[in-house]
């Protein structure tokens, strides 16, 4: 599906995490469990729908807001998960349902790592750089740009 997007990426970080699983249920029966081993990335950025441009003609300013940015997508690498310490359980009858539990389990871990990651802190500083740098052969003879976020 094709779809109008106003997000502006200013960040990327690639690593690898580790996500432990343990299905609900009875050991060695119908619960498996394991430790994954992944490849993630994280995107940063911000919405250009909350960017406000707004200017002071007597002060010869122009002013521009920026919302801070936000983690905008965790993408795990399928390809790269490797597992580990698996336990067989003979009546655990949706191995790829533990899977799929397991990946938006390491989803939601990158998420949580990225926010520590200092990827926002960039993202906030490359998004007032990027627009400005945008912006700059745009404005008017005499005025400066002010950034604020």
């Amino acid at each position: 599906m094709l779809a109008k997007s106003s997000e502006l990426t200013a960040a990327k970080w690639n690593f690898t995490g580790l996500c432990e699983y343990t299905d609900p249920g009875v050991k060695y029966i119908n619960s498996g469990s394991f430790v994954m081993k992944y490849n993630a990335t994280a995107r940063a950025g911000i919405n250009l729908n909350d960017v406000t441009i707004t200017a002071d003609n007597t002060a010869k300013k122009i002013f521009i807001s920026i919302p801070p940015a936000t983690v905008q997508d965790i993408k795990v690498d399928v390809s790269s998960i490797k597992y580990y310490n698996e336990v067989f359980a003979p009546f655990n009858f949706n191995p790829k349902d533990d899977n799929n539990t397991a990946v938006a389990k390491a989803e939601s871990d990158a998420y949580e790592e990225a926010q520590k990651s200092g990827i926002l802190e960039m993202a906030n500083e490359q998004s007032a750089t990027l627009i400005k740098g945008i912006l700059s052969d745009a404005i008017p003879k005499g005025y400066t740009i002010e950034v604020k976020q």
